[in-house]
Parts: structure tokens; C-alpha cells; sequence
């Protein structure tokens, strides 16, 4: 059985609450769905980016749809030492502020959709809406690989939602 990050994320029990109990497929052993190209089923043209979201993933649970990053594959790490003496770390939390940070600053439009439940291993951000999970997903992770942008979306991350 090829081992996916929900299976894994299921083992370690690093489940948000958009997906926090065991599906279906996992209970007979069947491999659980994630967003692949093989398995996607995208309802708008636009969204065609959500494939190379990675290390970001996609999961679906009971009509609930999750972003889940595991923090500890190190990924951009490094740009939250900046703030490391306030308490910000590159943890699920830190990943959290940064997100929230993200979106009170470039994508209001987010502010009542996506809500969180991370955890200190892992970022989760969730919403009942896969097109709006989606769409904030592929704008995010656009936001991430430009380190010049990241770096000051980090900036003004509230020290309170560290």
C-alpha cells in the first residue's frame, strides 16, 4: 500500500478537524483519497494550480476541505527567525499567523471561508467550500515562493496569534 500524507498524518494523529476520524476507505484498508492529478476533480479551470501545491496538501473529510502542511519538513523555516524573539516559530502556530497574516493583508476576501486548526506539527486551514479552499491555496503558496513577499506578509503578523 503506497503511503500517503493522510495515512501518515492518521498515524500520527495530526488530524485538523476537517478531517479528525478515520474514513471510510481507511477502515477497510483502502488507500485514502488526496489531491493528485489522477484524483482531482476540479470544477473550474483556474484551480488547474492546485496540483503543485506541495509540501502543501489537499484532504477532504465528510464535506470539509483541509490545507495541511507537515511544519516538519522544514519548509521555509528559516524566514520566521525574524520574529523568533517575539514567539514566532516555524511551527503549525507560526504557520497559522503567517496565513491569517496573509489574508488580513492581501485576501480579505478569505476572512469569514477559511478557518484553522493547527497544531504544533502541522498548519491546517479548512473550509466547507473545496473552490475557495482551493483558490486560497494556489494564492498562498504563490505567496510562499516569493520570499521577498513571504517575508513581509511575516512581518506583520500579530504577535498575539503567535
Amino acid at each position: 500500500m503506497k503511503i500517503t500524507a493522510i495515512t501518515v498524518f492518521l498515524a500520527a494523529g495530526l488530524i485538523c478537524s476537517g478531517c479528525s476520524e478515520t474514513s471510510e476507505n481507511e477502515r477497510v484498508g483502502q488507500e485514502p483519497q488526496t489531491l493528485t492529478e489522477d484524483t482531482a476533480n476540479l470544477e473550474s479551470e483556474n484551480m488547474s494550480d492546485t496540483n503543485d501545491l506541495s509540501p502543501f496538501r489537499i484532504s477532504e473529510y465528510e464535506g470539509t476541505y483541509s490545507l495541511l502542511l507537515d511544519v516538519d519538513m522544514g519548509y521555509l523555516e528559516d524566514i520566521f527567525e525574524a520574529r523568533e524573539d517575539e514567539g514566532l516559530l516555524p511551527n503549525g502556530y507560526g504557520w497559522e499567523a503567517l496565513a491569517m497574516a496573509f489574508i488580513e493583508n492581501e485576501c480579505p476576501e478569505y476572512e469569514d471561508a477559511i478557518n484553522f486548526d493547527s497544531e504544533a506539527g502541522m498548519f491546517c486551514a479548512y473550509c466547507n467550500d473545496r473552490e475557495t479552499l482551493e483558490s486560497f491555496a494556489v494564492k498562498f503558496k504563490a505567496a510562499c515562493e516569493d520570499r521577498d513577499r513571504i517575508t513581509e506578509i511575516l512581518s506583520k503578523a500579530d504577535p498575539d496569534n503567535f
